[in-house]
């Protein structure tokens, strides 16, 4: 995922592991809401009431010489505002040049379609829901992976690993339900969030203002990410083929996947349907362990293995439909007669765009809109509160307006003291550069 530029921020603290992070704020409430580290869910406190200027970046100027810019990449506009004034701001491209772009469902159609973003798109946009590196090191709340009140549950076969920072399933299975643990982590004593969707409440970790419902999209795309999925056979099991099978659901499909180590074949199905199969790529090491990813988006279910696509379907044409009544929302991961190890475990939810009530403009929420020769529709990833394409008088930007692309950060928002109070100081360990 790639890291978010910061407009003016204040830092906050998670009070379990002491890192800290940075949310978005013009100006600091006086009355702060309860604040939570979005990765953990452990409350969290402000470091420091005064509001940081953003990052500042170095722009590329000339990669745009040579080609046009690509569908979700980040561009530096310089256009006039509603007010007539000057400004630059940073977009994610979304649609083309001759394109009519409509979000619907937290989603961007093109030409009518939903355009189906691929795993290496996914991961430049979607955001951690949860992250077990930061888990893992939470000791307040029961929300560290092997507390006894966690919201994470498995049987006794299954254990985490403290030095290798990952779960261990021999013989016996681990999971857990998204939907209790964003409710878990969001719910304030005020009960200010009672009866908002989970969409609401993951949109407002991050904001210091209440965000409105309609300010949000559904979370319905998901994507697990595992560092290094390891599967070893275990000697001691003669009466059954071994096998790992990892299911995630979104609340509305439930992606199955079952590898049996033993032989490398591989069987996908979605809501219990076979959808396909074949054999782990020679080139993956099951002993030794390999990247894998396994997702639901846009109306695609796909998984790679050893940054190989494993399979590709479409979930609105393929077999099988969403079971009656409730249905999961959540992982469960399950070994029989093999070890496996999950290091580095992660999910994340694409980036859902909102459609705002208001009486402004709406280009692209409402009906699609059409894009002109060398016009391109842009978003900002703060979807909740961004000003961009979807509110702008005039929503197309220009191939002459976009500058360049965000190369590197190279002064992030950092503060130190000095005699006549607090500046900007460069941080070297943070200079990053902009996918």
């Amino acid at each position: 995922m790639t890291p978010a530029l910061a407009g003016p921020n204040v830092r906050i603290q998670c009070t379990a592991t002491g890192e800290e992070l940075r949310l978005p704020a013009l100006a600091l409430p006086h009355e702060l809401r309860k604040l939570i580290c979005p990765l953990c869910g452990a409350s969290a406190k402000v470091v420091e009431r005064r509001v940081a200027s953003g990052d500042k970046l170095l722009v590329d100027r000339a990669t745009f010489q040579f080609r046009s810019p690509h569908r979700f990449e980040p561009v530096v506009v310089r256009r006039l505002n509603d007010d007539g004034k000057l400004e630059t701001v940073v977009k994610r491209i979304v649609g083309l040049p001759g394109e009519s772009v409509q979000i619907k469902q937290g989603d961007v159609f093109i030409d009518g379609r939903r355009y189906a973003k691929s795993l290496h798109e996914l991961k430049r946009l979607a955001r951690p829901i949860v992250d077990f590196q930061h888990l893992a090191l939470a000791q307040s709340n029961g929300r560290e992976p092997h507390a006894s009140d966690s919201a994470w549950h498995w049987p006794g076969a299954s254990s985490w690993d403290d030095n290798r920072q990952s779960f261990v399933i021999d013989g016996g299975q681990f999971g857990f339900s998204l939907g209790d643990v964003l409710n878990e982590r969001a719910m304030p004593d005020d009960g200010e969030f009672k009866d908002q969707p989970l969409a609401s409440i993951a949109e407002s970790w991050n904001q210091l203002f209440t965000v409105r419902a309609d300010q949000t999209a559904p979370i319905h795309d998901l994507l697990l990410t595992i560092d290094e999925l390891r599967v070893a056979l275990d000697a001691r099991n003669q009466e059954v083929a071994p096998s790992l099978n990892l299911q995630l659901g979104n609340g509305r499909d439930t992606l199955a996947l079952t590898i049996w180590p033993g032989t490398r074949k591989w069987l996908a199905e979605r809501n219990g349907a076979e959808l396909g199969s074949g054999q782990v790529f020679e080139t993956v090491d099951l002993a030794a362990g390999a990247q894998f990813d396994l997702a639901i988006v846009d109306g695609t279910l796909q998984a790679s293995f050893g940054g190989q696509e494993l399979f590709r379907f479409d979930s609105e044409t393929d077999r099988g439909t969403p079971p009656a009544g409730e249905s999961f929302f959540g992982l469960t991961a399950k070994a029989d007669g093999c070890r496996v190890e999950l290091a580095g475990l992660r999910i994340l939810a694409d980036l859902a765009y909102s459609a705002p009530s208001g009486l402004g403009p709406r280009a692209g929420l409402d009906e699609a809109f059409q894009l002109g020769e060398n016009e391109y529709f842009v978003l900002g990833d703060n979807t909740a509160i961004s000003d961009d394409s979807r509110f702008w008088r005039k929503p197309a930007v220009s191939a002459a307006q976009i500058i360049g692309r965000p190369l590197l950060v190279h002064w992030p928002a950092e503060r130190a003291e000095s005699w006549e109070g607090w500046i900007q100081v460069p941080s070297p360990d943070k200079i990053r550069y902009i996918r």
